[in-house]
């Protein structure tokens, strides 16, 4: 069985194929409210067909969002272009067959919860999820499974961004770390701050998080701007660039059952 997975994301459409459990492929669209349930439809239905080489025709599919104006384009998108309406995941987790341990939880971010799942699926729990994409997030699989929270942190593109932007002589930087932490020059001294002063801070929540759970645990990074960070953190452990992906996989055959 052929199951397209869509992350929508505030920056990019993250899609990806899966055959029967296993994925095949993965590509990305930038996120825009201008583009129309048509223009989304076509372009993944196009880039699908190129990466498979052959024409896909009816498919399921399932979605999770962070862009609730978006969301409803592409379910359309899929309707029309796919065959089949989509599963979306959030805001009732109950069918996910992950407790979400949160105050409400109909406030965390679907791809958070798709994430928590797929760690605890793929590395057990306790856990701990990292994820860089527009913010960056952590999240927390406590001893029983359960998705208990995390914490917000801007991400590395928005941090950068807010940075030159504010600073009439701080200029935009290519996301690389230094050679040393003391930045000599302006461009270093930026890249410092914001490669190993972002690992700094992710390896101090880190810390905070394994204290709360009372014990060590493994750490797993996603995100598109993860591979800018990893190597300069102390605790990450290992990097998963497809985990929500991998994640709305399980969550599709926990909830269709």
């Amino acid at each position: 069985m052929e199951l397209l997975a869509v992350d929508i994301g505030n920056t990019q459409v993250v899609c990806g194929l899966f055959d029967e459990g296993n994925l095949l492929f993965s590509f990305r669209l930038s996120t825009c409210g201008e583009r129309t349930a048509d223009e989304y439809g076509l372009f993944m239905a196009s880039l699908i067909e190129s990466r498979a080489g052959r024409e896909i025709g009816t498919a399921d599919s399932i979605v999770c969002s962070v862009v609730p104006p978006l969301t409803d384009k592409i379910e359309t998108a899929l309707v029309r272009y796919f065959g089949r309406r989509p599963t979306v995941v959030g805001p009732d987790y109950s069918r996910l067959g992950i407790n979400v341990a949160y105050d409400r939880p109909e406030d965390v971010g679907a791809d958070r919860v798709v994430d928590a799942l797929a760690a605890r699926e793929t590395f057990g729990a306790p856990v701990i999820i990292v994820d860089f994409g527009t913010a960056t997030t952590l999240d927390l699989v406590n001893g029983n499974g359960d998705y208990v929270g995390g914490a917000i942190m801007p991400g590395l593109g928005r941090a950068a961004k807010t940075l030159t932007e504010s600073a009439a002589r701080l200029v935009p930087v290519e996301f690389e770390a230094p050679a040393s932490a003391v930045g000599k020059n302006t461009t270093d001294s930026i890249r410092s701050g914001l490669i190993y002063g972002t690992a700094a801070a992710v390896d101090g929540m880190i810390e905070k998080f394994r204290e709360e759970v009372g014990e060590r645990c493994p750490v797993v990074a996603t995100g598109g701007l993860a591979r800018y960070v990893v190597e300069c953190s102390e605790y990450i452990e290992v990097t998963d660039p497809d985990l929500t992906l991998k994640g709305l996989s399980y969550a599709y055959n926990k909830m269709n059952r």
